[in-house]
């Protein structure tokens, strides 16, 4: 039972670590910096594709 459970809780902190883990550790400024450039790089887009369409 005991040696179960720690394969258990072994198998879920390795899939902590595959990303979820990261987001954590870096949540505050990480997401934030996330966030802001791909809102931007969304915009830049929609302005390319906006100009393009309207020249």
């Amino acid at each position: 039972m005991h040696r179960c459970f720690c394969k258990c809780k072994r198998a879920v902190f390795l899939w902590y670590n595959r990303g979820y883990f990261y987001r954590i550790t870096n949540a505050k400024n990480g997401a934030l910096i996330e966030s802001k450039t791909r809102s931007l790089f969304l915009w830049n887009k929609a302005i390319k594709t906006y100009n393009l369409n309207f020249l």
